[in-house]
């Protein structure tokens, strides 16, 4: 069976900072707290986080904090500071500012405009990496993490304190006192740091500069610094972070942090067969020389590696979580799925075997389906999803599936933002009619 659908979107303006709710039809759009010191709320604009991008349904998803919402785009609408829609998905967790126009059942963006700020900032004071690196180096110069103090405890640039661009108030409290000491400045890439240094500067330092491509450049090829308090969250939320203890293993006998599996520091170099495939997955290093344990791991291509650097000692002290004897000897990598996704063992034994209480929604366009899905699936391009949302009516909650996972993400959180149910994988897969499911990516 084929069921046709429609689907709402709406585009929007992001601005790096967690926004206020979604404002009500013919209301003012949401903007960020941190864009709102800049921008005021108009109609028909919105700020927000670029999360994820569709151009095969010409959809982008964007991050309010507080919620996500769907939105569409089209040959028709104008875009600005990015080369083209195809490049939009490399512009990721940066700010836009997006005008829309509410057509029947959904809102269409008539301008998509990255937020480019860099271009404020004169040359003389943006930092390649190297010269960031240098900077790092000298103790004279103030380094400031601008993200959210959230994204700052997970990981952070070895040396950076926090300056959370929204603390204007505490801006004089936390920068030096001298405002001719050098600050340099870094936040996601966008336009973050940028903004934040034009208050810094108005607060009378002249001496600002900033390192523009932030931590997502610099987390692609140097490792980062995490928090206890993140850590510790992190295990008791069983977030699936890999933890790493370099110390001997008569050392780690003796205690070491809950969950945690020993790798001493002279066998790092022969254990790449140790560590899961994807290089994404969220490793934490501590003990003597894991500073040089985590670059290894970020020469093999780990993009996600953290360094705590506090002793054992310490750990245990502070009363955190800890375990006695040796570690196991096996890295499992199981993350804690987002809300709403469904794991793919799941979701394989659900294409396998129907159940009543489910229904498979199948989210590939008509000239994307070579082969039919299983019988109890059904087909619903993305693009006609709000059209059709009657044929989701019931009991049965749909678990959305497609090839790349991102339309069933925004299928997923289109449905929340109407307050109905369902599941998504976030994993790409193609099924077969009889139920074999093969992963395609992401």
């Amino acid at each position: 069976m084929t069921i046709r659908t429609a689907f709402v979107t709406a585009i929007i303006l992001t601005c790096p900072a967690g926004l206020a709710a979604a404002a009500d039809a013919g209301a003012t759009a949401p903007v960020a707290p941190f864009c709102a010191g800049c921008h005021t709320p108009e109609p028909g604009t919105m700020l927000g986080f670029l999360d994820t991008v569709s151009t095969m349904a010409g959809a982008i998803q964007m991050d309010f904090g507080s919620h996500k919402e769907v939105l569409s785009y089209g040959s028709d609408t104008v875009l600005k500071n990015v080369p083209a829609f195809d490049a939009l998905a490399g512009y990721r967790r940066e700010g836009f500012k997006v005008t829309f126009e509410d057509r029947r059942d959904r809102k269409h963006a008539t301008a998509i405009v990255r937020f480019d700020l860099a271009k404020t900032i004169r040359e003389d004071e943006k930092l390649s990496k190297d010269a960031f690196k240098q900077a790092l180096q000298d103790a004279s110069v103030a380094v400031f993490d601008v993200r959210p103090e959230p994204m700052y405890a997970a990981g952070h640039v070895p040396g950076a304190a926090s300056l959370p661009a929204t603390a204007v108030a505490d801006f004089p409290r936390r920068l030096p006192a001298d405002r001719a000491a050098p600050v340099v400045l870094y936040g996601p890439g966008g336009c973050l740091a940028p903004t934040t240094s034009l208050r810094v500067k108005q607060l009378g330092y002249s001496s600002v500069k900033i390192y523009p491509l932030g931590f997502a450049d610099w987390s692609a090829t140097e490792y980062s610094v995490t928090t206890a308090p993140w850590l510790r969250r992190a295990i008791d939320d069983s977030l699936g972070v890999i933890i790493i203890d370099v110390r001997p293993a008569e050392a780690v006998a003796t205690g070491h942090i809950r969950g945690a599996v020993n790798i001493p520091l002279g066998e790092i170099g022969a254990s790449r067969h140790r560590l899961p495939p994807a290089e994404n997955a969220p490793i934490v290093l501590y003990g003597a020389g894991a500073g040089q344990a985590a670059r290894q791991l970020v020469d093999w291509g780990y993009k996600t590696v953290r360094v705590r650097p506090m002793t054992y000692a310490e750990w245990a002290g502070a009363d955190n979580p800890v375990e006695r004897g040796p570690t196991g000897s096996d890295i499992v990598y199981d993350p804690k799925p987002k809300p709403g996704a469904i794991r793919l063992a799941e979701f394989s034994r659900l294409a396998k075997a129907p159940r009543s209480d489910v229904l498979l929604v199948d989210l590939r366009n008509d000239y994307e389906i070579w082969e039919l899905p299983v019988p109890h699936a059904v087909n619903i391009p993305f693009d006609l999803l709000t059209e059709r949302l009657e044929a989701l009516a019931g009991d049965r909650t749909p678990v959305f599936f497609c090839p790349t996972g991102a339309r069933a993400e925004m299928a997923y959180n289109l449905l929340a933002n109407r307050g109905r149910q369902s599941r998504f994988l976030e994993v790409g897969v193609i099924v077969d009619a009889d139920g074999n499911v093969r992963v395609t990516g992401r």
